[in-house]
Order: structure tokens, then C-alpha cells, then sequence
């Protein structure tokens, strides 16, 4: 396309030189200095739908292109300055014509689409579609190649809103009102092109549909009213026959992954295709999709999908593919059940490594990590195997979890243009004769409506396991302050029991001595007393703690010198007693006491 331009005013100045060359002046055509305004059109929209602007960005500036182009309208200009007088603004007026038209192609189409493109490849930058702007011509011969640059450009922009389709009508209309005026050269493209928006649009809104009913048991409506169409999503959503044929490989990667249709499905495995580890020309094509998505949608067999590995990290795949497939096999890894905590953990750290090395903010396997997180919590809390601590440290780990989720996911939902960045070859169809390049492949819009809710829920596990939290905390300190009211309850019992055993055993001595009459009594009384007070106090005590913290047979010393101070002191009380009564007999036979006298008990 540039090279015509450019070719354009080579040949003008060649015929500007060949009239100033001529003697005497002659007298020009109308269209002798006409640009060839056609052929640059026609070169402009080939440069658009076959994608040959995506290797001019890689490979040139902008700047440089129009810096050299405005040196040749100057030399044109200088040309024409110095040409005959009589045909000087003959001349003049001739080419300006033209070069009106080739500026309103170059600077307010081509220029202003390829600065979006370039603006639309940057990080943290989207052109947001409701502030989009169509292109206008008031030139009829440019309405074609204008509505390719807006079509490629509401391409770049594709996301799920109602809006979104809104605009696809009104291109749509567009389009049909200016082939009208003069017929589009190539419409069947642009045709093309909005019918498989239009697809993978209402394709997207059918899915988030039956995903809110499932998640959130919420129903909306399944139909749509445009301006000049009626979309139902109840029904089986298809590309039509007219386009099937050439999107059919696109479309069942598409029903492949959102499985709509078992019959569908059934077909495609068939026959599978599958990559081996010995494949050493992988591509970005159906077979590496399929592959991926047969291991872990229907035999979910991670081992096998594991085993790709390292034949997937050196290959030569685009990035988006290697991260579409560590995800995969990372979310298996999740739902295989099988695996260890640590295991799961370093495939995250391998997986979050090579998302920062490819410098993408891959949010989905945060969220996977996190769904992870959560349940393995809340079956501990199942199990009764967690502590406070333990699950204030998992609370901690999930909410950084959520808060990198948060901001990666952020960071996709203003910038989800940066996924529309395939390669021309692995995102190019063969149509009526003509290559054309689709930026967004076969990928559907992003899914905000479905991610938003997602994260949103697990931002409501993460507190409902802070409630769990505090509700455990409450429950330990309940149980410490039973604990301790327990404990001050044994202690007034052994307090009450210590205080009764001393009253009774002053109150029993006091009534007991009455009965004694001599210092031996007194200590055997004494003693047999305590040991019966000593007994009652242990064995309330022991009745008391059941800890075990009184073992009786640490009394057992003590009982045994009791028991030998009770024998010894009734040993001489009674060996007292009978040296009394002998006494007395030898008296009664010494006459010195009477006969009929008793024995003195003291």
C-alpha cells in the first residue's frame, strides 16, 4: 500500500519533468497528473484484511512513513513551481485534486488506524468502545476502505456488553447504506467478518447466562431486541451454513471448550488427533487445543497432560499458547485430587514465574490457587484439624491471593486487547480468494459478567472464614474461662472441706477429752481423730479432682506413722493400766489400802 503511494508520485514528477522538458509548452490532459487514486485504495484494503499491517508496525515507524511522503508532495510541489507559466496552475489544480484525496487516505484513515492499532498492542491502555468513533469519508470513492478500518478496529475492541453488539448493528447498517451509493469491491469480507463477531458475541452471552444459573440461581432474559434483529439465545447459537464451511475449524474449538451440543462433542473425539512428547514441530493450531483439552476435559488424566510439559516449554509456540496449556494442566493438577499440598504449591510457583517472564498477568491461576486455598481450609475446619493459628496464617495467604487476583483481573478488564495480539499466520482465513486476518482468532470476549462474580464470591469465603475465626476464638476462650471457673470451684470446695475438717476436729477434741484421763488417751484420741479427718479430707479432695493432682498412695507414709503412733500409744496406755492394777493388789496385801477398794484410774 505505501509502495503505491509512493509510486504515485514518482510517476507524477516523471510527467511533470517530461512537460517542463518540452518546448514549446504543450497543452495537457485533465487527468495527465491524476493520482491513481483507485489502485491506492484497492492496495489499502488488501493492507488491512490480510493482516500486512501487523508485520509493517513490527518493521517500521509511522513517522518515518510520513515524514518521506511529505518529502515527496514537497518535491512535487517544487516541481510544479518551476513549470512553464501558462501551465503552471493548470497543473496545479490538477494534482491538488488528487493529492487531497491520497492525504484523507493516508492521514485521517491509514495513519489514524495504524496509530490505534499500535495504541491497542500497548500495556494498560484500550480504547473503551463506547467512546469509539466510526471513520467517515465524504468522498464516496473512500466509504470502502473507511468501514475496514472501523471493522478491524470494533474487532480489536471485542467484549461482551450489549453495547458491543449495538455497534456491530450500526457498522452493519453502515456498510449496507454506502454499497448502495457505490458498491463495495470486497464487502463479502466485511460481511464475513461481522456475522463471526456476531457469533462468538451471542455465543459468550449464552454462557454467562447458564453460568449465573448455576452459580447464583439467577435467570435472565434469554432474548434480545435490536434495531433490526432478534437474538435468541434459547436456541442452538451457529455461524449460519453460508459462513460454516469457512469458519468450521474456529467453531469447533469453540464448542469443543464451552460444550454446547453433546452430539457435537461426541464428533469431534471421534477421531482424535493428539500430540505426543515426541512432537517436535508443534503449532499454534487444533491439534495443540485439542490435545489439551481431551486430557483435561475427558479423560482427565493429569499425567498424561503433564507429560506434554517439556515438550510444550521448548517448543516454539507463542506464549499465549504455552500459558493456555500451564493453566490447563494446573487446574487438573487442582481437581485430580490426588496431590499434595507442597506439590501444588511449587506448580504454582512454576507457573507464576513463567507468567512474570512472559510478562503476563495471568489472574487465572491466583484464582485457581485461591479456589484451592479455600476449600483445603474449609475442610480442615470439617476435620477439626486447625488451629486458631493455622487458620489465621490461611486467612492471611488467601486474601494476598485475592488481592494479586484482583489486580491482574483489573489490569485484563481494561486491557483485553493485549489477548488479540496472534500471529497472522495462525489467525488467517482462506476467503473467496482473498486472505483475511482476524485479530481475535477464535477466542470469545472475556467474560467480565463471569470473572467479577467469581472473584466476588471468594472474597465472601475469605470473610465467612474470618467469622469462623472469631468463632473459634470464642469457643477457646470459653472453654479456658469454664476451665478456670472450675478450677475456682474445686478450690472453694477444698477450701470449705479444709475449713470443715479443722472445726470438726477442734469440736470433736473438746467433747472428747471429757472421756480421757490420762495424757496416753489423750494422744491416741488425738491421733485416731486426725486420722479419720485426714482420710475424709483426701478422699473429698480426690472425689473433687479428677486430674488425678492427689494420688492416695502419696499418703501412705503418713497413714503407716499414724497407724504406729496410734499402736504405741495404746501399748502404754494399756501397759499403764495394768501396772496401776498390780499396784493395787500389792497395797491391799501391805494392808495399807481396804479390801473393798477399787483400782484409781489415774
Amino acid at each position: 500500500m505505501i509502495q503505491h503511494i509512493e509510486s504515485c508520485f514518482t510517476d507524477i514528477n516523471l510527467k511533470i519533468n517530461h512537460v517542463n522538458s518540452q518546448t514549446p509548452p504543450i497543452t495537457i490532459q485533465s487527468n495527465l497528473f491524476d493520482l491513481d487514486i483507485e489502485k491506492v485504495i484497492a492496495s489499502s484494503i488488501i493492507f488491512i484484511h490480510s493482516g500486512d499491517y501487523v508485520d509493517f508496525l513490527k518493521n517500521q515507524k509511522i513517522e518515518d512513513i510520513i515524514t518521506k511522503l511529505t518529502t515527496e508532495i514537497e518535491t512535487t510541489n517544487n516541481n510544479l513551481s518551476v513549470t512553464n507559466i501558462i501551465i503552471q496552475d493548470e497543473l496545479t489544480t490538477v494534482f491538488n485534486k488528487s493529492k487531497v484525496l491520497l492525504e484523507e487516505i493516508f492521514e485521517k484513515c491509514i495513519v489514524f488506524f495504524l496509530n490505534s492499532v499500535s495504541e491497542l498492542s500497548k500495556f494498560q491502555y484500550t480504547i473503551i468502545h463506547r467512546n469509539f468513533t466510526f471513520l467517515t469519508s465524504k468522498e464516496e470513492r473512500l466509504n470502502e476502505l473507511f468501514e475496514y478500518s472501523n471493522t478491524f478496529l470494533l474487532e480489536y475492541l471485542l467484549e461482551e456488553s450489549i453495547e458491543y453488539y449495538e455497534h456491530l448493528g450500526v457498522l452493519e447498517k453502515r456498510i449496507n447504506d454506502f454499497h448502495q451509493i457505490k458498491p463495495f469491491t470486497k464487502k463479502n469480507i466485511l460481511r464475513c467478518k461481522l456475522t463471526f463477531l456476531k457469533y462468538k458475541w451471542k455465543k459468550r452471552q449464552k454462557y454467562n447466562r447458564i453460568f449465573i444459573k448455576e452459580n447464583v440461581d439467577i435467570n435472565f432474559s434469554k432474548k434480545y431486541i435490536f434495531a433490526n434483529e432478534e437474538v435468541d439465545l434459547s436456541k442452538k447459537i451457529k455461524v449460519g451454513e453460508e459462513f460454516y464451511p469457512v469458519f468450521e475449524d474456529w467453531v469447533k474449538k469453540i464448542e469443543l471448550h464451552y460444550f454446547e451440543g453433546s452430539d457435537d462433542i461426541d464428533e469431534i473425539y471421534s477421531s482424535p488427533q493428539l500430540i505426543s512428547t515426541t512432537d517436535n514441530q508443534l503449532s499454534n493450531d487444533f491439534k495443540l487445543f485439542f490435545t489439551i483439552k481431551f486430557y483435561k476435559d475427558i479423560e482427565k488424566d493429569f499425567s498424561k497432560l503433564e507429560s506434554l510439559k517439556s515438550t510444550i516449554k521448548s517448543s516454539r509456540l507463542d506464549k499465549k499458547n504455552k500459558l493456555y496449556y500451564f493453566n490447563n494442566l494446573f487446574s487438573l493438577l487442582i481437581k485430580d485430587g490426588n496431590r499434595g499440598e507442597d506439590t501444588i504449591n511449587n506448580y504454582f510457583n512454576e507457573i507464576k514465574g513463567y507468567s512474570n517472564y512472559s510478562q503476563s498477568n495471568n489472574y487465572f491461576i491466583y484464582y485457581k490457587f485461591l479456589d484451592y486455598k479455600l476449600k483445603l481450609v474449609r475442610s480442615k475446619i470439617l476435620q477439626n484439624k486447625i488451629s486458631t493459628e493455622e487458620l489465621e496464617n490461611y486467612i492471611r495467604d488467601c486474601e494476598i491471593l485475592n488481592n494479586e487476583c484482583n489486580k491482574k483481573f483489573e489490569w485484563t478488564y481494561r486491557s483485553f486487547n493485549i489477548l488479540y495480539q496472534f500471529d497472522v499466520t495462525d489467525c488467517s482465513i482462506e476467503f473467496m480468494g482473498d486472505n483475511v486476518y482476524f485479530p481475535t482468532s477464535f477466542l470469545l470476549p472475556i467474560s467480565i459478567t463471569e470473572n467479577k462474580l467469581l472473584i466476588a464470591n471468594k472474597v465472601e469465603d475469605i470473610n465467612d472464614l474470618k467469622y469462623k475465626l472469631i468463632e473459634l476464638k470464642n469457643n477457646k476462650y470459653s472453654e479456658t474461662l469454664k476451665k478456670q471457673i472450675k478450677e475456682n470451684e474445686k478450690k472453694a470446695v477444698e477450701m470449705i472441706s479444709l475449713f470443715t475438717a479443722v472445726i470438726s476436729f477442734i469440736m470433736g477434741s473438746i467433747s472428747g477429752f471429757k472421756f480421757i484421763d490420762n495424757i496416753y488417751d489423750a494422744i491416741s484420741f488425738v491421733t485416731i481423730f486426725g486420722l479419720c479427718l485426714s482420710i475424709f479430707l483426701i478422699l473429698i479432695l480426690k472425689l473433687i479432682r479428677k486430674d488425678n493432682t492427689y494420688n492416695i498412695l502419696e499418703f501412705l507414709p503418713i497413714f503407716i506413722i499414724f497407724i504406729i503412733l496410734i499402736f504405741v500409744c495404746i501399748q502404754i496406755s494399756t501397759e499403764n493400766i495394768v501396772s496401776k492394777e498390780n499396784l493395787h493388789d500389792e497395797l491391799i496385801k501391805l494392808n495399807l489400802l481396804p479390801k473393798d477398794s477399787k483400782p484409781d484410774s489415774n
